[in-house]
């Protein structure tokens, strides 16, 4: 411990990089790791036992920390039984109820689901239990996997936490327990907890309370937790060291000064009381990390142990990812971490010209930058102006919110001061979050992009350290060359879609719908045809969920944040539910229809509203956009079906020529081929997702395509696509791409190249 004194970084390091070695299956992060510390030892900067003690980190973590795999696994459809040991709290939200039982037979961790029938199901009676050994019965099944450019990706992410299969019970019946582990006792204390407040106060003061006292933001409103994640405000939901640090105030307050006990004994019950708090508070990895480094830092204080905050900070780094292999992998986790090392490795430059706003404005800076990456690969975007608003939200949060709520915790059982206490935060929260959302209807201006390329992540620290360490130092030029440097690199990687060649036209798959994404080369253009969506059976409404969970995940992911055009095949909703989402949320140039699309009044003065204009074309015509051309080929004329009405479109990419057909049939079909005697394709959307009213035999032997690209749901309802459509396409030889099989079936094609583009499957 005393020749590891001051150098315990250099271990952490060497289990980051055993990570990222595993992560990205190369070895180059080693070599440069080992080359470092040799460089370090040669320059009598690093001992032998650190250099040795690295090593041996390094390869005992290489073999520890496990690579994340997931299989899809076929399970029977008829319910299945499991036995198993509850190996987590339980979970209860409005919606649902979810435990993890770790299967004594299989090991198996399996993620077990109960959703309720109504907001108003009663759970007062459940009695399950951390630690309880339950007999299960529901239909298992695999996590769905990321099927689309952008789209969250849930398998993945639960096989980041070792769960491997998901099980939905029908009833709380079906799951039947007995039994409970310690733990289960505080669980019980942070229920009747929130129970007790929940029943004093208003659903929006017990909703902030439950997220920032209990680390639960269930009951926050989505448009709150998407504002301040857009305005990369979400740490401030999670709680952290600043939490901590007040409970530990306020416990010492309330013990020391009121002359309660005495200093020593007031240390003694803050240090058992903060691993009991980090699980009343959901023990996630940042106020679990928070926690157990106050707590090492009062026992090295009380037995005199001289120990810097680098070293506890790497201490509790590894001793988490030696108690538990997965949590590393955690983005919380993550981020808590990156953000700790970054301003302790930053305190010098904080120190310099110690001012209150300039020390805000920097922890501000450091928090942000040194989590950039991160922020692009989990979440596609970066608000550079919330560096600046983090230096006004988080005092707020520090000094009114967090105090605030812990004082309504105290102040539940006498009514008159919460009352006022209530009013006073209720008030002042109105206001706050009112101005935030005027920030973001005038000043939001975010950076959206994909994951950054792994090369340009080291070349970004490498910046970044760099800028810091002559901040530090205080040499101006040299910080100031640095920060020119970082600024450039983030924008070419930024601007690399209009300065690259390749253009990509992308059939997403939503499911049993349809929504083409094409971009143009040099991001001359981006336009789509068709946006749907799938639909409510309450009110037969288009839902949010393929937006939100498909098309602009895509978009963010290319870095898209204006649309050119969109197209409309017809009226259906699987065919145009999202474009209202869209218009609202992407600057939309135009959006073109057939001349016999009815467009709805109230919908038609939204999207102009918008700034979106309506273009409406007839067959023989050609739009162009952004250069590139469109031929109408239909609806030749007007028919009493939407489907036979469908935008027909003709258009060439990557040296290949594409008919988009939406949803027509075999009418259509046969009205196409007599106009257009002669007219060949290459690759066929095939229509209306391969039902057997499409897709004529006598059509595709004229047109002769060589690809048929279906869009269709998995096991949907209407049997899509048909057999004898498959058939035909088989007879002529034409190579079959199914979104329902393949996933997103991407096309890439480069821009002034005598080669024909090529098709890659999301899911190889």
């Amino acid at each position: 411990m005393c020749v590891m004194k001051g150098y315990w970084h250099i271990p952490a390091i060497s289990v980051v990089v055993a990570f990222l070695t595993i992560y990205f299956s190369t070895c180059l992060i080693l070599f440069g790791f080992i080359g470092w510390i040799l460089w370090m030892y040669v320059g009598k900067r690093l001992s032998i036992e650190v250099l040795f003690a690295s090593l041996i980190f390094f390869f005992f973590f290489f073999n520890y920390i496990p690579s994340v795999t997931f299989s899809v696994m076929d399970y029977p459809s008829q319910q299945v039984e499991r036995t198993g040991k509850v190996v987590s709290s339980i979970k209860k939200t409005p919606k649902k109820i979810e435990l993890l039982l770790l299967d004594f037979q299989t090991k198996e961790t399996i993620l077990v689901q109960y959703f309720l029938e109504n907001n108003h199901e009663s759970l007062t009676n459940i009695s399950l239990q951390r630690g309880a050994t339950c007999r299960v019965k529901g239909k298992m099944q695999s996590p769905e996997r990321s099927t689309n450019p952008g789209q969250f990706d849930y398998a993945l992410y639960l096989a980041k936490q070792n769960i491997t299969a998901e099980m939905t019970i029908a009833s709380l019946d079906d799951c039947i327990c007995s039994g409970s582990s310690s733990l289960s006792k505080i669980d019980s204390l942070r229920e009747n907890m929130q129970r007790t407040l929940i029943e004093t106060y208003e659903h929006i003061t017990y909703a902030w309370m439950n997220g920032l006292i209990f680390g639960d933001d269930s009951l926050i409103s989505e448009e709150n937790i998407e504002l301040f994640r857009r305005w990369n405000l979400s740490h401030l939901l999670a709680i952290s060291g600043l939490h901590v640090g007040l409970i530990i105030t306020i416990l010492y307050f309330l013990l020391v000064k009121t002359g309660i006990v005495t200093k020593e004994k007031a240390q003694l019950l803050i240090m058992l009381f903060l691993p009991i708090y980090a699980l009343i508070a959901g023990g996630e990895p940042s106020v679990l990390r928070a926690s157990v480094m106050a707590l090492l830092v009062m026992i090295f204080l009380k037995m005199k142990i001289k120990m810097g905050i680098t070293d506890v900070i790497s201490l509790v780094f590894i001793l988490f990812v030696l108690l538990d292999k997965y949590i590393i992998y955690h983005v919380g986790f993550q981020l808590s971490f990156l953000v700790s090392f970054g301003l302790i490795i930053s305190k010098r430059w904080l120190l310099l010209h110690p001012s209150f706003i300039l020390t805000l404005l920097k922890i501000s800076f450091i928090s942000q930058m040194v989590i950039l990456p991160v922020q692009f690969a989990y979440f596609m975007q970066f608000h550079p102006l919330s560096i600046l608003l983090n230096v006004l939200i988080v005092p707020y949060f520090s000094f009114f919110v967090i105090p605030c709520l812990f004082l309504l915790l105290i102040l539940a059982p006498i009514p008159f001061f919460r009352e006022f206490v209530e009013a006073l935060f209720l008030q002042s929260h109105s206001i706050v979050l009112r101005m935030i959302n005027k920030l973001d209807e005038f000043m939001y201006f975010p950076w959206i992009n994909g994951s950054l390329p792994n090369w340009f992540v080291f070349i970004y620290y490498g910046l970044l350290i760099g800028l810091m360490l002559y901040m530090e130092r205080e040499k101006v030029k040299e910080a100031f060359s640095f920060g020119i440097a970082l600024t450039v690199s983030i924008m070419c990687i930024l601007i690399q879609p209009y300065l690259s060649s390749y253009g990509t036209l992308t059939m997403l798959d939503i499911g049993q719908g349809d929504s083409f994404l094409m971009e143009l080369p040099f991001r001359k253009g981006v336009i789509f045809y068709d946006v749907g969506s799938t639909f409510s059976f309450e009110d037969m409404q288009p839902t949010e969920q393929v937006y939100k969970q498909v098309i602009k995940p895509a978009l963010h992911s290319k870095g898209v944040q204006k649309i050119d055009a969109v197209f409309l095949s017809h009226e259906d909703i699987d065919h145009i539910g999202s474009i209202d989402f869209l218009v609202k949320e992407f600057e939309v140039d135009e959006i073109i229809v057939s001349e016999f699309y009815k467009v709805p009044v109230k919908q038609e003065q939204f999207w102009k509203e918008q700034g979106t204009i309506i273009r409406y074309v007839r067959h023989n015509e050609v739009i162009s956009i952004s250069g590139h051309p469109f031929k109408v080929l239909s609806p030749l004329r007007k028919t009493d079906s939407d489907n036979e009405n469908s935008l027909v479109l003709y258009s060439e990419f990557g040296n290949m020529s594409w008919l988009f057909t939406g949803d027509i049939g075999k009418q259509t079909e046969k009205a196409i081929i007599q106009q257009y005697k002669g007219f060949e394709v290459d690759i066929l959307r095939v229509g209306h997702h391969g039902s057997k009213t499409s897709t004529d035999s006598i059509f595709i032997e004229q047109i002769e395509p060589t690809y048929a690209l279906i869009s269709a749901g998995r096991k949907n309802r209407y049997g899509h696509p048909a057999p004898e459509v498959l058939d035909v396409l088989k007879k002529h030889q034409l190579q079959i791409l199914r979104t329902d099989k393949d996933g997103a079936i991407i096309f890439r094609y480069q821009a002034d190249s005598d080669k024909k583009g090529h098709f890659q499957k999301f899911i190889p």
